[in-house]
C-alpha cells in the first residue's frame, strides 16, 4: 500500500489530535503519567471527570490522555 506525503501528514496530524487511553499499572501515580505524556495534573484531571481524586487511581483503570 502506498500513501502520498499530503495523506501520510493529514493521517500523522488526525492521530495527533485524537485522545489516547493509558491503562494504570502498578505502582504509577498520576504525576508520573502526566510526566510521561508530558501533561499537567491539570488536564489529566479535565480529560478524566469521572475521577474525583487522581491520588487514588488503581491498576487496571483506564484513563484519557488527552
Amino acid at each position: 500500500m502506498q500513501i502520498s506525503k499530503k495523506g501520510l501528514v493529514s493521517l500523522i496530524e488526525s492521530l495527533l489530535m485524537e485522545d489516547l487511553n493509558h491503562t494504570i499499572q502498578s505502582g504509577e501515580t498520576a504525576s508520573g503519567i502526566a510526566q510521561r505524556y508530558n501533561i499537567t495534573l491539570a488536564q489529566l484531571q479535565d480529560a478524566n471527570p469521572n475521577i474525583s481524586n487522581l491520588n487514588r487511581i488503581m491498576a487496571g483503570q483506564t484513563i484519557v490522555i488527552p
